[in-house]
């Protein structure tokens, strides 16, 4: 078993439903911070989002974060780098890391079929290796189409399943790319039964922890971040509170809570600098 573990790149841009987390590595001949300053306030100013993370990385040196916007219009609290956002599919990412983690301890294999760690799927789907899930390459439905979820209830696994269970598969597994949740969904479901750890619990311990990314999170069912923003939608021109998906439903493909300061540390991490030996280990 390797003792050294390297995580894998995390972030690029991030939308969620109240705002945007931005991580941003700067070459030397990229925008400076004030560029970069000026764009995020018109976006903000615009009414295009209604808050934003921004964190600058440049040489592996945080050379700027902080927050533009309200994290809560009616509150009046203004929103900062330790504002929290969710990171919807970059969730995808660090569920990626911890499979490869598992891999290299020997607790899983890439190219094993899903169904020797996922119980109760359909017979078409159990011979789909977890590499074909964390390529996209399954064929297997993506249970957020075709609009059969309701965004605030709370899903069971099995439920969230069922949602695309009953379809076709959309084609031969390898033959195609197509983007699904589903497919990271069933990844975090193998990250439970390889590990025996929640998922949640997983992440916190083996990534977030030993990167110091203290204020990031995979929220659950009735957690409540304090630091977390408000989601919001534009009506008339107007930020009107917009409920949320249950993080039930996205689970392991997006329901990940950050920081603009946290993204900074992880993506400071994916330039190069090795996580000592044993840390995640």
């Amino acid at each position: 078993m390797q003792k050294q573990n390297r995580v894998m790149p995390m972030v690029r841009k991030v939308f969620a439903a109240a705002a945007v987390v931005v991580s941003l590595s700067i070459a030397a001949a990229a925008q400076t911070v004030a560029d970069v300053d000026a764009i995020v306030q018109k976006v903000v100013g615009a009414k295009t989002i209604p808050a934003a993370g921004v964190a600058v990385v440049k040489g592996g040196k945080v050379l700027v974060a902080k927050g533009y916007g309200s994290a809560d219009i009616d509150a009046g609290t203004a929103a900062t780098e330790n504002t929290g956002f969710q990171i919807g599919s970059i969730t995808k990412q660090f569920t990626a890391t911890a499979i490869m983690m598992l891999a290299e301890e020997g607790k899983l294999k890439v190219d094993d079929p899903v169904g020797n760690y996922v119980s109760d799927i359909p017979q078409k789907w159990s011979g789909v290796t977890i590499r074909q899930l964390m390529n996209h390459v399954s064929g297997i439905p993506n249970y957020t189409d075709g609009g059969r979820m309701v965004n605030a209830k709370v899903y069971s696994k099995a439920e969230i399943l069922g949602l695309v269970s009953d379809k076709p598969t959309d084609f031969e597994p390898g033959t195609k790319w197509a983007y699904s949740n589903t497919n990271y969904f069933l990844l975090g479901m193998v990250i439970e039964k390889a590990s025996g750890k929640a998922y949640p619990d997983f992440l916190k311990e083996r990534i977030f922890q030993p990167l110091g990314m203290s204020s990031t999170v995979v929220k659950t069912s009735g957690q409540q971040i304090k630091y977390e923003a408000t989601g919001y939608k534009l009506e008339n021109a107007k930020w009107i509170k917009e409920t949320l998906d249950d993080p039930s439903q996205p689970f392991a493909a997006g329901a990940i809570v950050s920081t603009a300061a946290d993204m900074a540390k992880g993506d400071r991490t994916r330039r190069g600098q090795t996580l000592k030996e044993g840390v995640l280990g």
